[in-house]
């Protein structure tokens, strides 16, 4: 867990107590006496009488993260925090579509980011991978274009797949978390099954002896507690998901990262014990300036553009809020989904769902829709 976040949460810890001794008149910020429903609507009432104080938006979600998470800790059981009284609460909490209009319009701040979109990321490819040698600068551009797609395609976090910051916890995903479905000479290989040489513990090409790469399975941690928390698949269930598979493969054969290393680590050579390593701020950069070449403002886009994407573009495609629910990482209760964004554990990723019938793709045009008119905007000429 990031400091600043666990500081956070202590903090949310103090402001429970505190309200359970003034306002309940007890010392038990633990609950320990109280039935789930009864713990369920005291943090309703906790989240109404906050909401009074000015609590809005996502910090009504931290409100209860903060809980959460401190009754985790003390080995507490949590599913009455996933009650749809304390959804219903949290949602109560939500500023109105007025109120986030005149939040967006007046200008950009770090609360309001915008999602991305799949050709935004289709011309990335075109840039950064497409016809790059495999040297290290090579490998260096690859990676980052990769960093991008699986945050979209994963809906994970930056700091699930990137090098920790200092004085933050590390939950980066490995390359051993990775599980490769494979068939050799036509013979499929189920689950659990890697292609990774025991030997040298480096990655096998998806050409050698016959093998073509089914599916990926990456086990993800949680961006709290860095327990395991869920599968999820790349496979190849559209020609675009399909692609990105390859492409990860292929990326992996020729970083010839350790099984121990974190999942974009590349060597500098042959033989050579020097590597890079993906990182958050590279993830940013790289973004920023494709907003500038896409000619989008870029202080409306963040490495968390990718993860709005990932929600907007299952949304619109018509999956379920259940699957997205899994691919993302929330919670059963979650509202983040459509307090944030407002747009089975393999679930479909926004590359799988290509293959589902209906909807929309989202497109830059319905990106540059919610920029304010006076920085740079979709004016009403242009709708």
């Amino acid at each position: 867990m990031k400091e600043r976040t666990a500081q956070t949460y202590d903090r949310q810890w103090a402001e429970w107590g505190k309200f359970i001794r003034e306002e309940l008149e007890g010392d038990d910020p633990l609950l320990t006496q109280w039935g789930n429903e009864d713990k369920a609507s005291i943090v309703s009432l906790y989240l109404l009488k906050q909401h009074e104080k000015g609590l809005r938006d996502k910090s009504a979600t931290t409100v209860t993260a903060g809980i959460r998470h401190h009754m985790t800790r003390a080995g507490r059981a949590t599913e009455f925090m996933d009650s749809a009284v304390v959804a219903a609460a949290r949602s109560a909490c939500q500023r109105t579509t007025a109120e986030l209009r005149e939040k967006k319009d007046k200008g950009p701040s770090s609360s309001v980011k915008l999602p991305l979109c799949e050709s935004i990321l289709t011309r990335m490819r075109t840039r950064l991978w497409e016809g790059k040698a495999w040297d290290p600068e090579g490998l260096h551009q690859r990676m980052l274009y990769l960093g991008c797609m699986y945050a979209y395609d994963l809906g994970a976090r930056v700091s699930e797949y990137t090098a920790p910051e200092k004085g933050h916890e590390d939950h980066c995903v490995r390359v051993r978390d990775l599980r490769f479905e494979v068939s050799t000479n036509g013979e499929r290989s189920n689950g659990g099954h890697s292609i990774l040489h025991s030997s040298s513990s480096t990655i096998d090409g998806p050409q050698g002896q016959g093998q073509v790469v089914l599916g990926c399975w990456v086990t993800t941690s949680s961006n709290k507690t860095g327990a395991p928390v869920a599968k999820k698949m790349i496979g190849r269930r559209s020609s675009e998901e399909s692609l990105f598979l390859e492409d990860l493969v292929e990326w992996l054969s020729h970083a010839r990262g350790q099984v121990g290393d974190r999942l974009f680590t590349y060597y500098t050579g042959v033989g050579s014990s020097a590597k890079r390593e993906l990182t958050g701020r590279m993830v940013r950069d790289v973004l920023k300036a494709t907003c500038v070449l896409e000619e989008l403002d870029p202080t409306y886009f963040s490495s968390h553009s990718l993860r709005k994407a990932a929600i907007t573009h299952m949304r619109a495609l018509g999956v379920s809020d259940e699957d997205m629910k899994s691919r993302g990482g929330y919670t059963s209760g979650s509202t983040v989904m459509a307090a944030t964004y407002d747009y089975t554990a393999a679930g479909h990723g926004p590359l799988s769902s290509n293959s589902l019938r209906g909807g929309v793709r989202p497109d830059v045009t319905d990106v540059r829709r919610h920029i304010p008119d006076h920085l740079g905007g979709v004016g009403e000429g242009d709708r």
